[in-house]
């Protein structure tokens, strides 16, 4: 069952990268989260702007990164060597998730690994936060079409722009999937258009960036376009925190 995005308000945007598809038998590398209110964005009093706090770790998944996980998310075993496993992180993460709802873009598989990560470190899994699913939303919009709904090819869709780099990052995509997040958002709050419609937005006489339905704001190096160009999308501030769990072994 699709949820809509019109009660979120205080929630967790999540991206996780790992070593492969099973929640069981795969272990997560890479964790961002970002925790925003979805609540603070108006289009009515022009407030586009959403402020939050962010937490990016790197672990060491405890056995090989297969090859074609690297080709995904460009993440090697010499990356993580260095690294200490999920179980030293795993309580700071689930503090900073708390009993807010979580988001993500196919939000089954993330919080899937993240609850098998959590329960294999003795702490509480997800199992009692909601979810809100940027993927699922979209088809649900496209009549349920599957196909086209990648994070990419929505991002494109409103006009988000995309990841700069070749492969996945989480610490990227969780800001992909927050402006697609905060566009349904408003789409649910009736605060901007339920029937996107590019043209609304978007006069390509005048420029040659990709349509954007004007209701956020990135920070300029964020976006690879002009934010004269570019008046959509959300921008993300507060604290940030990367760590690399550090080794036990010394």
């Amino acid at each position: 069952m699709t949820r809509y995005f019109d009660d979120l308000d205080e929630a967790v945007v999540v991206d996780v990268e790992t070593t492969g598809l099973s929640p069981e038998t795969d272990r997560i590398i890479s964790v961002s989260l970002l925790r925003v209110c979805f609540a603070t964005l108006d289009r009515q009093t022009n407030s586009h702007r959403l402020e939050g706090d962010t937490l990016d770790t790197t672990v060491n998944p405890q056995r090989p990164i297969p090859a074609d996980a690297t080709r995904v998310h460009g993440v090697t075993n010499a990356d993580v060597a260095d690294a200490g496993p999920f179980a030293e992180a795993a309580q700071q993460i689930r503090d900073f998730i708390g009993t807010r709802p979580i988001v993500a873009h196919n939000a089954a598989f993330d919080k899937a690994f993240l609850s098998a990560e959590f329960k294999r470190a003795g702490v509480k899994t997800l199992h009692r936060n909601r979810s809100y699913c940027t993927m699922q939303r979209y088809q649900a919009m496209q009549d349920g079409r599957r196909k086209g709904s990648t994070l990419e090819e929505v991002a494109h869709y409103f006009g988000i722009p995309g990841r700069r780099s070749a492969v996945h990052q989480a610490s990227e995509d969780v800001q992909i999937t927050c402006a697609i997040a905060g566009m349904f958002y408003l789409i649910d709050q009736e605060l901007a258009d339920r029937a996107y419609d590019p043209e609304e937005w978007y006069d390509p006489e005048e420029s040659s960036a990709s349509p954007a339905p004007g209701v956020f704001s990135f920070p300029e190096e964020f976006s690879p376009v002009s934010s004269s160009l570019t008046p959509a999308l959300v921008m993300v501030t507060g604290a940030r925190e990367q760590q690399k769990v550090p080794s036990s072994d010394v």
